[in-house]
């Protein structure tokens, strides 16, 4: 005959297993729904009226130096997109976000080239060195996969 026992404690190893998987599933799940949340976040961000102004700015805006960005644009409104892009950027750095969704979905090898002179200017009068790393290091990966794409078309 079997022990009781040992039938109880079967089935008690096989609940804690399924409860395990379950929950495994619920944290991916979770993962996924914070991602999302994260880009509908951004979303919401880059389709206010304000935010749209200073990027139309942006788009016309022909400034080579710091000065001149801050002469053209409003400071405040280059603090925006560019903490906007840092953000964003630093998410991805960590894995909250993945890079390649954020730069196929975001210009941000165009936002930083274009806010560049501004930011560099930034970092040199404020001695933050690190101002805006993660958006030079996302814009950097953006432009290296940009530029293996393009090699490759070109093999082919």
């Amino acid at each position: 005959m079997v022990d009781a026992s040992l039938v109880f404690d079967a089935i008690v190893a096989v609940s804690i297993a399924a409860g395990a998987f379950f929950a495994v599933i619920q944290l991916r799940e979770m993962a996924k729904d914070r991602r999302t949340g994260l880009m509908l976040r951004f979303a919401d961000i880059w389709l206010t009226m304000e935010f749209e102004e200073i990027v139309s700015k942006l788009i016309r805006s022909n400034f080579t130096t710091g000065e001149e960005a801050e002469r053209d644009l409003p400071q405040a409104g280059l603090v925006l997109v560019g903490d906007y892009f840092e953000t964003m950027s630093e998410y991805a750095r960590v894995g909250l976000l993945d890079p390649d969704y954020v730069t196929s979905v975001y210009p941000v090898e165009w936002g930083w080239e274009k806010l560049k002179p501004w930011i560099v200017y930034a970092r040199t009068s404020t001695g933050l060195n690190e101002l805006h790393s993660s958006f030079e290091w996302l814009a950097g990966e953006a432009k290296k996969k940009r530029l293996a794409s393009e090699l490759k078309g070109k093999a082919t």
